[in-house]
């Protein structure tokens, strides 16, 4: 069995929350560290050793998002890792400009993380459910439009529950219920635009939004015909994407009681 499936099985949500709660107190030590390295009175060679402390975590942490299912996890450690690099050839530390990037960034995760980690305590609960805006987003190839979505979602704190095939889809965890369904047309072991039949028989009342690679008018229609409530391809206009999810989100959570068993 893959990993990706093994971790969509119910067992394994204890796991994923563990290690939520491993990153949540990491990411603390990190945003404390950025914090202390903006300050003048430490030495330049222990905030050389501080850059190299927090190049280090962030790494393992980049690392290991992907293994335990959280995209977004291993997304932002990479670009925060853009801004803190410690210098090897010569005894420098990264420019404030830089350190102020980074710390921006770090803050506007801590945001977010407490909110996932909520998310996944809702799904261990015997009731199961998101109660915070949430979406799955179905996608393999990580496209930039992907990941610049993940981004924004973030910055909004809105959660993000990534399955890279229609493998992992087909086992999410037993009262899963998503506020938007966002998937990729082209998935390595299916048709994505057939499997908004699917989702729909099964969540009748959830939103689907198919994010194309090229546009394509048949396959348009063929998501029209199959369930999905819209469909985007390039050029994207991330605004316009997030603006409707907006939207999705004022009009409120579908209830999940209409969804089939």
């Amino acid at each position: 069995m893959e990993i990706s499936v093994f971790l969509q099985k119910p067992e394994t949500v204890s796991l994923r929350l563990s290690y939520l709660e491993n990153v949540l107190k990491k990411h603390k030590i990190i945003l404390d560290l950025l914090n202390q390295l903006m300050s003048e009175i430490i030495t330049s060679e222990k905030k050389q050793q501080m850059v190299r402390d927090i190049f280090a975590e962030m790494h393992r942490l980049k690392g290991s998002g992907g293994t335990f299912g959280f995209n977004e996890i291993s997304l932002i450690y990479k670009e925060l890792l853009q801004y803190i690099r410690p210098a090897y050839e010569k005894k420098e530390i990264p420019p404030p400009s830089d350190l102020a990037a980074g710390k921006k960034i770090a803050e506007e995760f801590s945001g977010y993380l407490p909110i996932l980690l909520k998310g996944f305590h809702q799904l261990k609960s015997p009731s199961g459910g998101l109660s915070s805006y949430s979406l799955l987003i179905l996608n393999e190839d990580r496209r930039l439009v992907i990941t610049e979505l993940e981004k924004a979602c973030i910055n909004r704190k809105w959660i993000i529950y990534t399955v890279l095939n229609l493998q992992e889809a087909r086992s999410l965890p037993q009262g899963f219920y998503p506020h938007i369904f966002i998937l990729d047309p082209r998935l390595p072991d299916g048709n994505g635009i057939l499997f908004c039949r699917e989702l729909k028989k099964k969540y009748p009342a959830i939103p689907i939004i198919v994010i194309s690679p090229e546009y394509n008018q048949e396959e348009k229609k063929e998501s029209q015909k199959t369930g999905a409530n819209e469909y985007s391809a390039p050029p994207y206009d991330m605004n316009a994407i997030m603006n409707r999810l907006a939207t999705y989100h004022t009009q409120g959570k579908p209830n999940e009681k209409k969804s089939s068993q």
